[in-house]
């Protein structure tokens, strides 16, 4: 998701840099480099430019995980509130990826140092609860939450009804959760029937 939202900003020509602070599984490297190389970990000994990896893309470019030499909530609070500052003053929008919000304590950190937040919520496990639990729990570490994606999204043939492209859900709980989100778009009004003049 962070990767996807990346390259939309950037193929837009705005110059964008993703910042891969999951430090315990990293996969921006996979998504948009080739090697891991220099990254978050290293911040303190290398220069910026040094840890910025370029893509195809030359408006997006990519800062990697590295290789964490130190436990990752210590390398998120030493070195992550600089290396932002560093990014914003360049003027490129920045996007964090970060890991899961369960079982790791520096995601909440990350949350509260980033300007807003985007909750990506897997599908395959969805419980509104739990996500109203986990946006609770942003909040009150001082995140600006402004919305949620709802990820791996498995849709069968008998529970769809396509109106252009859009997809509606078809349960109440998908109803009332993605409403919260994003509209639903409504059934378009049937077109008008013209009858043509047949042809001498």
């Amino acid at each position: 998701v962070a990767a996807d939202l990346a390259w939309a900003l950037a193929s837009e020509r705005q110059p964008v840099t993703v910042v891969d602070c999951d430090l315990r599984k990293p996969t921006m490297h996979l998504l948009l480099g080739d090697a891991v190389g220099p990254g978050v970990s290293g911040f303190r000994s290398l220069e910026l430019d040094s840890l910025l990896s370029p893509t195809i893309n030359p408006y997006l470019d990519f800062i990697p995980a590295g290789v964490p030499n130190r436990h990752p909530v210590d390398i998120v609070s030493a070195y992550v509130p600089a290396l932002l500052s560093e990014l914003r003053d360049e003027g490129r929008h920045v996007i964090v990826d970060c890991p899961p919000l369960n079982g790791v304590a520096e995601t909440l950190l990350l949350a509260s140092i980033v300007d807003v937040v985007v909750l990506v919520v897997d599908a395959r496990h969805f419980d509104p609860v739990h996500v109203q639990q986990h946006q609770a729990r942003l909040q009150d570490a001082g995140a600006t939450v402004i919305g949620v994606v709802l990820n791996r999204v498995w849709i069968g043939a008998k529970r769809r009804k396509r109106h252009y492209d859009y997809v509606v859900p078809t349960t109440a709980i998908e109803r009332e959760f993605i409403s919260s989100v994003v509209p639903v778009p409504s059934r378009p009004a049937a077109a008008p029937k013209i009858r043509l003049p047949r042809s001498g």
